[in-house]
């Protein structure tokens, strides 16, 4: 017979409203060499309190590649006149995560805003069509990529 061992775990316990546990807190906890069922529950910080972590019907369990989902956007429609750049978006405080590009007539010239000072990152060339960036940015600036070609584009930024 295999003797049990025992090893002492201490825990900061998060607190979340969607749980009713008796007792409330557990300030230790233990862990042996035996294997028994447990029931795991996920919770994830939203910056003041604990939510628990949810999967769909069919079991799967979604998460964002970087440090929060998506919750809202910023958009903007214009057509470029001339050859300078324009800043479309832009939020020094929180930035975005994602950045999609639909440009409807002429190829266009983009640069995002690095979000821990204020450079722009070098300058990318996208043709006419769909393109999406996953990058943290506070901002982006479009210009045409060939003078008085007068690209129409839509610009969404995601957070």
């Amino acid at each position: 017979m295999v003797e049990e061992e025992q090893q002492k775990i201490k825990q900061v316990t998060l607190k979340n409203e969607d749980l009713n546990l008796s007792p409330e807190y557990i300030r230790e906890s233990y862990t042996t060499n035996f294997f028994r069922r447990t029931f795991a529950l996920l919770q994830g910080w939203t910056g003041d309190r604990a939510k628990f972590l949810r999967c769909t019907v069919g079991g799967v369990l979604k998460t964002a590649p970087v440090a929060t989902g998506l919750e809202e956007y910023k958009s903007a429609t214009s057509t470029l006149a001339d050859n300078d750049f324009h800043e479309i978006i832009r939020d020094d405080v929180t930035g975005y995560s994602r950045w999609d590009f639909l440009i409807e007539t002429h190829d266009v010239i983009v640069s995002l805003r690095n979000p821990t000072n204020t450079d722009w990152s070098d300058e990318i060339a996208l043709t006419t069509g769909w393109h999406s960036i996953d990058l943290v940015s506070n901002g982006v600036q479009i210009k045409n990529r060939v003078a008085a070609s007068n690209a129409k584009y839509q610009i969404v930024g995601y957070r």
